[in-house]
């Protein structure tokens, strides 16, 4: 059967670990040639910044998603 338009394709993974692992422990089962093609996370940084004008007051924070 012939398609006008390609059928699409696309996956979605999901995947769940039983406890927390780091990206150490994980290195071994991510260098796979099944994991060759995705790119490295980009690193996500959360900033949190609050001013008090009347006090005079600035906070902020951040922190690694």
């Amino acid at each position: 059967m012939r398609y006008k338009k390609a059928p699409i394709l696309e996956a979605v993974l999901e995947f769940r670990w039983s406890s927390a692992k780091s990206l150490d422990e994980l290195s071994s089962v991510l260098l796979r040639s099944e994991f060759k093609d995705f790119e490295e996370p980009t690193a996500r940084i959360l900033v949190d910044a609050a001013f008090d004008v009347r006090a005079g007051s600035m906070s902020h924070g951040q922190k690694q998603l």
